[in-house]
This record gives C-alpha cells, sequence and structure tokens, in this order.
C-alpha cells in the first residue's frame, strides 16, 4: 500500500504545479509521474487514481469516444 500512496502523492504534486492538466493512465504514468514512480505497474497506478478519486482529490472524466482521463478535482484547483 506504500506504493500506492506514494503513486498518489506524486500524482498530486504534479497536479498542484500543473492544475488544468488531464491525462488518461498512460499519460499520466509518462508525463506525471517522476523517473522513481514511471515503471510502477498498472496496477498500483489505477489504485492510486481511485484512491484519490474517492478522497475527492482528482475527478475521473470518461470523453464522448469512451476514453477516460483524470483531473485535479475542481473543489481544489
Amino acid at each position: 500500500m506504500a506504493t500506492v500512496h506514494a503513486i498518489a502523492q506524486a500524482i498530486e504534486e504534479y497536479a498542484a504545479r500543473h492544475p488544468d492538466a488531464a491525462d488518461g493512465m498512460e499519460g499520466i504514468r509518462l508525463w506525471w509521474l517522476g523517473e522513481q514512480w514511471r515503471e510502477a505497474s498498472l496496477q498500483h497506478l489505477e489504485a492510486a487514481l481511485e484512491y484519490l478519486v474517492t478522497a475527492g482529490r482528482m475527478e475521473k472524466l470518461v470523453l464522448a469516444d469512451g476514453r477516460v482521463i483524470f483531473r485535479k478535482a475542481s473543489a481544489t484547483r
């Protein structure tokens, strides 16, 4: 679980620096996470994003074409 929380923290730090950023899981893994977490499993990344969405810190959006993106929750922007 420590890995999931560390990834969630890295995502939140990126979102704080880039409040208008929005990306899918692969984009988050490639661009939002530092070198330390870039090779994290998709399971850990998905769990971190789920944790942040449940906590109200990130929003999960489903686009018209079915793609899923995440962004900083509007209440925390």
